[in-house]
């Protein structure tokens, strides 16, 4: 897929690579209309590294960037971070950019769920 628009929402963890993330997306010229984070229904933090979702809240009012929070259980993490990119999809965002490099597992499976969303992942 090439992306036209450059339009893009951030899967966004809390941590120190989705914000190098952002901000090498923003110098490429990417337009960031969100921020999305994966919220544990259980405990409330990122399912990524754990940080309380107001924190997560507070760095997004920060960037002044919208925050997306979606709760997500055990087994409807993918479901959940899907319906989230149908939601994006619907205002023209073609790509999510992801920080998330050096573990093929982790790669490998936003590969995948872009390739069944139409969305293009990019790692700036």
């Amino acid at each position: 897929m090439t992306i036209s628009n450059r339009r893009a929402f951030v899967s966004w963890s809390g941590g120190k690579d989705s914000c190098l993330a952002l901000h090498r997306a923003l110098a490429q010229g990417w337009q960031v209309l969100y921020l999305l984070t994966m919220v544990s229904r259980e405990f409330g933090r990122s399912g990524a590294h754990g940080v309380e979702a107001r924190v997560m809240q507070h760095q997004a009012d920060a960037l002044g960037i919208p925050m997306v929070q979606r709760l997500f259980d055990r087994d409807t993490y993918e479901k959940e971070f899907k319906g989230a990119i149908a939601q994006f999809k619907t205002e023209g965002v073609g790509a999510v950019i992801t920080g998330d490099l050096y573990l093929d597992e982790h790669r490998q499976w936003m590969d995948r769920v872009c390739g069944d969303t139409d969305m293009e992942a990019v790692r700036p």
